[in-house]
């Protein structure tokens, strides 16, 4: 779907409070070719500090302080975005498609030889792009150049810290698997099938447990976690469209 405005979502984490020791892909019931469509994906912390839930308090109950020096015209600013939509559209330079295409190099490079890495893709690249295009039109500049490049790749950075990634582990946002994740895939999926031709498609529960044994064993993964691996590899064997 093509969208003819930017698109701003929020969504309460699953368990009611952001867990930053699990994974997004566990808290977030939102499927991953939808969200992965976001550019930026933050998690906001519910952290207890007095001076901050005294403000926030002062907002709710007495309203947001009217400025006038610092707000700007409800009017104007519409007629602001409509004439930055209608007269302006970036390019980047030549020295913003440097800085963006070695960022992007340079991190896929360093995550190659990590086997739990699950580095940025061609579609942050695409993210990267569209966001310093769009920083620039804000100014009503004609090129993207360094300077909104730079920004937005720490804006980019500032985001993945919120879910404890950074671009070398951002693929897990939208689902990408790591070398050790896919290997243990394969072993799951050749233990099950090996005993489907044996025992049919319902596997007696002690074979089950068998399996897990030997997934847990030959990952070198938590029970809990052999249990995900084994019912992923179970619904794809017997869901082949949900791949």
């Amino acid at each position: 779907m093509r969208a003819r405005t930017s698109v701003l979502g929020a969504a309460n984490p699953k368990y009611g409070r952001f867990d930053l020791y699990k994974s997004v892909r566990e808290q977030i019931q939102i499927p991953e070719s939808n969200l992965s469509r976001y550019d930026l994906v933050f998690a906001i912390e519910d952290k207890i500090e007095p001076d901050a839930d005294r403000a926030l308090a002062d907002q709710i109950l007495r309203g947001p302080k009217n400025d006038k020096n610092e707000i700007i015209e409800h009017e104007l600013f519409k007629k602001y975005i409509a004439y930055a939509r209608k007269s302006c559209s970036p390019v980047l330079s030549d020295r913003a498609i440097e800085l963006i295409r070695e960022f992007y190099v340079k991190t896929r490079e360093t995550a190659k030889d990590d086997n739990d890495a699950k580095p940025i893709t061609p579609r942050d690249l695409e993210a990267i792009k569209r966001l310093t295009i769009a920083r620039a039109r804000a100014e009503l500049n004609d090129y993207a150049d360094l300077n909104h490049a730079s920004e937005v790749i720490e804006i980019y950075r500032a985001a993945l810290k919120t879910l404890r990634l950074n671009p070398g582990t951002a693929g897990d946002i939208r689902g990408e698997k790591s070398k050790r994740e896919r290997n243990c895939i394969r072993i799951a999926e050749n233990l099950i099938k090996n005993n489907i031709k044996i025992y049919g498609n319902k596997l007696p529960g002690q074979i089950s447990d068998e399996i897990l044994e030997e997934i847990k064993s030959k990952c070198n993964v938590e029970r809990y976690k052999a249990q995900e691996i084994y019912d992923e590899v179970w619904g794809s064997i017997h869901n082949p469209s949900s791949k």
